[in-house]
């Protein structure tokens, strides 16, 4: 009834001119996932996801080196429901949640004072349901609902700008500190008719 799946990826890439210029960039993730037959009509799917992304570009320039940085980090976990009410009716559920921490920029470099732009934290949420409907053998409807959140969160500063992009005020928010939240609900519905066997 259980079975699970480990995955990884790992990549980079590295361009350079001799010993002036670098730029390297690379991925790296692992899953987890668990699947679960709680019974004859309904599977759990879950799974555990990490990825970062980083960039690095280098100039050596006798004497005036620096490299610049910067990274996106992701955690992600993601459960989800496939319940199977009758054989017309194939009925997915769940929700996902994201956390990303992301890093803009970071200098360094022999002859200049180590620069950092502040690390920004945001959590992105799914809760969903999807019915795919087998009305007859040619006609089939998809319909669901997704409720989608995206919220920033603190510690950093944060601006306040007029319709010019003038900074009309800085806000200093500390660590947790919700400082914006989006809902957005995405209804969703699609038709299918299958003309033939190799066409819809």
């Amino acid at each position: 009834k259980d079975m699970l799946y480990v995955s990884g990826y790992f990549g980079k890439d590295n361009l350079g001119l001799k010993e002036l210029f670098d730029l390297d960039w690379g991925n790296a993730t692992g899953t987890i996932r668990w699947n679960h037959i709680v019974s004859e009509r309904l599977f759990s799917n879950t799974s555990l996801i990490l990825s970062k992304y980083n960039y690095e570009v280098g100039i050596e320039r006798g004497g005036s080196d620096f490299l610049l940085t910067s990274s996106i980090q992701d955690f992600s976990l993601k459960q989800e429901f496939q319940y199977f009410p009758t054989s017309a009716h194939k009925i997915r559920f769940g929700l996902q949640t994201t956390g990303h921490v992301i890093l803009p920029g970071a200098v360094s470099g022999e002859s200049i004072s180590n620069q950092e732009l502040q690390h920004r934290y945001s959590l992105e949420n799914g809760f969903y349901i999807t019915d795919d409907w087998k009305i007859t053998s040619r006609w089939s409807v998809t319909a669901g609902l997704r409720l989608s959140t995206f919220t920033v969160f603190g510690p950093g500063d944060f601006y306040e700008l007029d319709v010019n992009g003038t900074i009309l005020d800085t806000i200093s928010v500390s660590r947790g500190e919700v400082v914006k939240n989006y809902v957005v609900p995405e209804p969703r519905l699609s038709a299918a008719y299958q003309l033939t066997e190799s066409s819809s």
